[in-house]
């Protein structure tokens, strides 16, 4: 069979069984947006699906070139073969979880005294933290002496390792955006409330680096207003802005100064130059979209190159990761135990497997059913969780502000979601910490019940005839 036939029917044979997946989940009744596999369809549509029709029709090779692996027809057909495969996996495994029907509660997100209280309390505890990580954030990010926040590059396993700080100092002012999305809500997204939000974007903006914040909270603040409203669906005007926010999230990317020559502030010295004598379009073979290329080289050199599997391994980081470099100088840098390193093989870096990627390299075939099927079977709980808990405001928040960071999950693969996780929930679980210290609090202090000299009322009629009524 000729090498473009075979690419061509890889191609077909990824869209149809998009398609089909995408006929079944509307079928199946529980197409909303918040259901996990609506990100997931959204992630696997631009970047495998969109993608390797781009690599096909206009040689969007910029990936494979940096990582120095080019697919012959065979190879690439075979990564449509397995990301198709990854796709019907975690859908089956999240569309398998039943849940009560998907009805916002018609009060939307409730709070009482103790939540307003509870929230207040968590604000005092996160502000100095995250206002210190701030100023030492403007203050530059690099590896040279005038960066506050400096790092080297460590070349053998493509990362930045911090020097003088550590990674939980550095990102804690992530946790100030999302106070500012439970203000919105805590306020029902009046005008106002909008305010903090908006200038904590902004400041993203002049930052530079991070851009992922930008999109990932826009989209639980869609998701809290829709519910808020009782609306299950996206409306027009969510697309608007989220496209204005995909060209703004490009344009980051081609020029970290963008925000600051806007504001006249000066540039920092760690940004990307922009790219001259390229279209719009051909900018859009950046690093950005690059899963299905890194896919496609993952699954070709593990195990023909590094013969050998991680056997899921990669996830021993988790035993690892909590620990400050800082105060443990000798921290292995990722899993403490390495069955190989994709870095002697390509120039992976800045390049994440995916959770395609990464369940291809932990056994194969299986390792991508493994992989997919327990990330189907967690996101498929957690969205029944959400509805049968509808009613609870800390379950409201925390599942509305998880959901969109999936895609960083999908994009990255591994311990990712771990590390996302604590800076984006970590507000939420302060916010919950406060509220039980509080409730105790409230507890110990009440007073003691008083011994009531008068008559019961079940002796009487009348309190016959109330215990009736109740």
């Amino acid at each position: 069979m000729p090498g473009w036939l075979l690419v061509e029917l890889a191609l077909l044979l990824q869209v149809v069984v998009f398609a089909v997946v995408v006929f079944a989940f509307l079928r199946s009744g529980r197409a909303t947006v918040f259901h996990p596999l609506t990100f997931y369809l959204l992630f696997h549509a631009v970047s495998f699906v969109m993608r390797p029709t781009l690599i096909y029709l206009f040689d969007f090779h910029t990936i494979a070139w940096r990582i120095g692996y080019l697919p012959s027809e065979a190879e690439f057909a075979k990564t449509c073969i397995i990301t198709s495969f990854g796709l019907a996996v975690i859908a089956f495994f999240t569309l398998r979880i039943r849940h009560e029907r998907a009805d916002p509660d018609p009060r939307g997100v409730s709070f009482d005294r103790i939540h307003e209280k509870a929230f207040w309390l968590a604000c005092a505890v996160i502000a100095p933290l995250a206002l210190y990580s701030m100023y030492l954030s403007l203050g530059g990010f690099g590896w040279e002496g005038y960066a506050k926040i400096q790092v080297v590059r460590n070349l053998e396993h493509g990362k930045f390792l911090y020097t003088n700080t550590t990674g939980y100092l550095a990102a804690a002012h992530t946790m100030l955006g999302y106070l500012a999305v439970i203000f919105m809500v805590k306020h029902r997204f009046r005008l106002l409330s909008l305010m903090p939000f908006c200038a904590y974007l902004v400041y993203r903006g002049i930052l530079g680096h991070g851009r992922w914040f930008i999109i990932l909270s826009l989209f639980t603040v869609s998701l809290l207003w829709l519910y808020e409203n009782g609306k299950t669906k996206f409306k027009p005007a969510h697309y608007a802005v989220g496209f204005a926010s995909f060209f703004l999230f490009n344009a980051l990317g081609r020029n970290r100064n963008l925000i600051r020559d806007v504001f006249g502030i000066g540039s920092a010295r760690d940004t990307t130059p922009l790219v001259d004598g390229m279209t719009w379009f051909e900018r859009l073979d950046n690093l950005d979209f690059s899963a299905f290329d890194v896919v496609a080289a993952v699954t070709n050199i593990v195990p023909q190159a590094t013969n050998s599997y991680t056997y899921f391994s990669q996830y021993l980081q988790l035993l690892t990761q909590p620990i400050p470099r800082i105060l443990w100088p000798g921290k292995p840098v990722g899993s403490p135990i390495e069955m190989f390193n994709l870095m002697d093989y390509g120039n992976f870096w800045r390049l994440p497997p995916s959770i395609i990627g990464d369940g291809w390299m932990s056994l194969g075939w299986p390792g991508v059913f493994v992989t997919l099927a327990v990330v189907g079977t967690i996101l498929g709980k957690l969205h029944s969780w959400f509805w049968q808990r509808r009613d609870n405001p800390f379950v409201v928040v925390t599942y509305c502000c998880f959901l969109p960071i999936t895609i960083q999950w999908f994009r990255d693969g591994g311990i990712s979601i771990a590390v996302f996780s604590f800076f984006v929930l970590g507000p939420v679980g302060v916010w919950y910490a406060s509220y039980r210290c509080l409730r105790m609090f409230r507890h110990r202090s009440a007073p003691a019940a008083v011994p009531s000299t008068v008559r019961p009322l079940r002796e009487s009629g009348q309190g016959q005839g109330v215990r009736r009524a109740a």
